[in-house]
Formats: structure tokens, sequence, C-alpha cells
């Protein structure tokens, strides 16, 4: 947009505005409305994360399932009613990313441990099936006034090896794994 077009735009002194995590990457400690990681017994790590999900149905259903029952049209109304102005909505790579042949994203020779874990986070569900959700929110915010920031909460291979990334990686070492870099 040239600067002409965006002449009419105000700059807000403040935006009022709130977190809605917790969905499309699920974190351990938030425990609302239930523990999505309550059967997950395999950890890759010293606490559960989505990577820790096994491929097949039973993950996507779980996702599903928790992804209609924490997506509320009465949250917007409560943020509307709360003046609330813009929601951050943090998402995953794997929310909009396939991989040709079920590769997943490159992992450095020393942590191709983690190759299979990190494959299960765009196995449980397609960006086609999480679609529906994403119009969902875009529907209720619109509806409610609240605009949406997208949050790209975790990243191929993990940014900082935490739960909100989709993984809890720790090294052969037990200690945390920060950052994947790749060598070009």
């Amino acid at each position: 947009l040239s600067s002409v077009e965006l002449q009419h735009l105000k700059r807000p002194e403040r935006w009022h505005g709130v977190n809605y995590g917790n969905r499309f990457v699920p974190e351990d400690w938030i425990k609302y409305p239930y523990d999505f990681f309550e059967n997950v017994t395999d950890k890759g790590g010293p606490r559960s994360a989505l990577w820790d999900l096994p491929p097949g149905k039973a993950s996507k259903e779980l996702m599903l399932t928790w992804l209609n029952q924490t997506i509320q049209e009465s949250h917007f109304q409560q943020m509307q009613s709360m003046g609330v102005e813009v929601m951050r909505l943090p998402v995953g790579y794997w929310n909009f990313v396939t991989y040709e042949n079920d590769e997943g994203p490159a992992v450095p020779k020393d942590f191709e441990h983690f190759k299979e874990r990190l494959k299960n986070l765009h196995r449980i569900a397609t960006p086609e099936d999480y679609k529906p959700y994403f119009d969902q929110i875009f529907s209720f915010a619109s509806k409610y006034g609240v605009k949406v920031l997208l949050d790209l909460h975790g990243v191929p291979g993990s940014q900082n090896g935490e739960i909100h990334s989709g993984a809890c990686m720790r090294d052969s070492g037990g200690q945390k794994v920060d950052f994947f870099q790749m060598k070009g």
C-alpha cells in the first residue's frame, strides 16, 4: 500500500488485546477446558508437547475435538463486551504446510533422533483439516469487531525447543536444544 492509501488510517493510542492461545498449539500447563495431554505417555522431552501425539486417526480426532471445544462464539462476544480490539492467535507451521512423501522439516545430522517426532506435527491433521477452524475464528472475529494477529508460534525444527513450538527438545545429555542451525 502506498502512503496515500494509508493516510486515512489512524494509529490507535493503545490496542486492547487478548491471547487466544492453546488452540492450535496446546501447552501442557494449560488445563482448560481439560488436560489435552492427559493420555500422552511417550514424551520426547521432560514435558508433553504436540509432537508427542502418535500418528494416526486418534490424534487427529483428539485435535479436532479440542478445536471444536475450545473455539467458541461466546469467547468473541465476551471479547467485544470487554472492549478487546485485537487477539493474538498462536499457530504452528504444520497448520499451513504439508510435506511430500511424509518428509518433514530438515534436521541436522546431530539431531536425526528428532526427525520422526517432528513429522508427527504435520501428521496429526492436514492444513485442510485446520482450515474450517481458522475460518470460524476469522468469522467470529469479524462479526464482533476483533482483529486477528496470527503469531507463528512454531517453526520447522522448533525455534527454541519448548512446548509452545510443538516440541520439547533435549539432547542426549538432557540439555535443552534451542535451535537447529542448518548449514547451507
